[in-house]
């Protein structure tokens, strides 16, 4: 990987020219290298920490918010509640500042791209591969929610995907605390419409199964190659959340050998009423791993060591396990 070293770089052809200027060194310590992507309100970037040399991600605020105390809020607070949660399925955020007119936040790069780049490769991926993400990402659901902490925008983009195919969640941008009450209002719509509870989309409480339910058009996305509900705007595909029954999978995708056991557990997560889904992402793992015959009617979660990925600089994290350790995709 070659990084930078010159003059501030203004944006380039993706940013339309009026994006965020490249500069060669972030927080007096990280080189810019590739941009790994973008978003609506910040720009991506690998970079390497000069002073422990290792590669990170460095996310930059556009600067055109940077002004705005509210964008500024938010992306601190990105970083803050991300930081709060040490898991193996949570990337993890190392540093957060100002950089010239905008702010940065440096956190744990994550070498296999995220899982839409892996749909839109592979279309649908098999039932247990499904299942074993699944449990991953309900793995780092429960540690934030064992905090108070709501993701409230889970979705193909927000799960980073290692080098040896483990997932991890990303994007606290629009995560909600229980101790930060003033930040949302009941009434306000956040989040991405395609993957919207119904009461996210009504603007109403949130909770944990609000979280679950997303869980669970994510992994009919991944099970049949297409989204449950889809139409010619947001709004639209708001109200299919609010008002439509979810399709069964098996129709949706005949050919995909989707065992009934998963698709009732998908089915569940996509409850309207939450009161229906699972009560928590640890109920919903245990659901999976005995649907694929990977753990005995009954089984609870337990606590297990992981290794890190390499890309992790081989530490080793102690976490409350909602899978078994010996899922195996098939």
């Amino acid at each position: 990987m070659v990084f930078p070293r010159h003059q501030h770089q203004q944006g380039d052809a993706a940013d339309g020219g009026q994006g965020i200027a490249r500069p060669p060194m972030v927080g007096g310590r990280y080189e810019l290298g590739e941009r790994l992507g973008q978003g609506a309100f910040s720009i991506t970037y690998q970079g390497r920490d000069i002073k422990l040399g290792r590669i990170v991600a460095i996310k930059l605020l556009r600067p055109q918010f940077a002004s705005d105390p509210q964008f500024v809020t938010r992306f601190e607070r990105e970083a803050r509640l991300a930081a709060s949660v040490s898991n193996a399925n949570i990337v993890d955020v190392y540093d957060y500042g100002p950089h010239d007119d905008t702010y940065f936040i440096a956190m744990q790069y994550v070498g296999g791209g995220d899982l839409k780049v892996l749909l839109d490769r592979e279309r649908r991926i098999p039932a247990g591969h499904a299942a074993m993400l699944g449990h991953q990402i309900l793995a780092g659901l429960s540690a934030i929610h064992g905090v108070g902490i709501i993701h409230r925008d889970i979705k193909p983009q927000n799960v980073l995907l290692g080098k040896q195919g483990e997932a991890r969640l990303t994007d606290f941008g629009v995560a909600h605390a229980s101790i930060e009450e003033g930040l949302t209002s009941h009434g306000t719509t956040v989040g991405t419409a395609a993957y919207m509870a119904p009461e996210q989309a009504r603007g109403g409480t949130l909770s944990e199964a609000t979280d679950l339910y997303a869980v669970g058009v994510l992994l009919f996305e991944c099970l049949t190659g297409r989204l449950p509900f889809e139409a010619s705007n947001p709004m639209a595909v708001m109200l299919a959340h609010i008002q439509r029954p979810v399709p069964s999978l098996r129709e949706v995708a005949p050919d995909a050998a989707i065992p009934a056991a998963i698709e009732a557990i998908v089915l569940r997560a996509m409850a309207k009423d939450p009161a229906d889904r699972y009560a928590t992402a640890v109920e919903m793992s245990d659901a999976l791993a005995v649907a694929t015959g990977e753990a005995p009617a009954g089984n609870s979660a337990t606590t297990a060591v992981y290794p890190r990925a390499a890309d992790d600089q081989g530490s080793t994290a102690v976490v409350a396990a909602a899978r078994p350790p010996t899922m195996r995709p098939t």
